[in-house]
């Protein structure tokens, strides 16, 4: 089987977020539970505008709830 050409590169971007998620998380002190709170939150707020641009990728100033 072959890889696709970008697999790689996402294998070693998700073993570098994750050590420094770990090292976000021990230098702020916060528990896992504190930090998947952060973490989800974070990515909430950005799928939040990534399904604005995918449903009203011509009217920017549209909520993504809208019709």
């Amino acid at each position: 089987m072959r890889l696709h050409e970008r697999t790689m590169l996402v294998q070693q971007a998700r073993a570098e977020f994750g050590m420094l998620c770990v090292e976000f998380l021990r230098g702020h002190d916060l528990t896992w539970g504190e930090w998947t709170s952060i973490l989800g939150g974070e990515l909430a707020s950005q799928a939040k505008y990534q399904i604005r641009d995918e449903r009203h990728p011509d009217d920017a100033d549209k909520g993504g709830d809208e019709a």
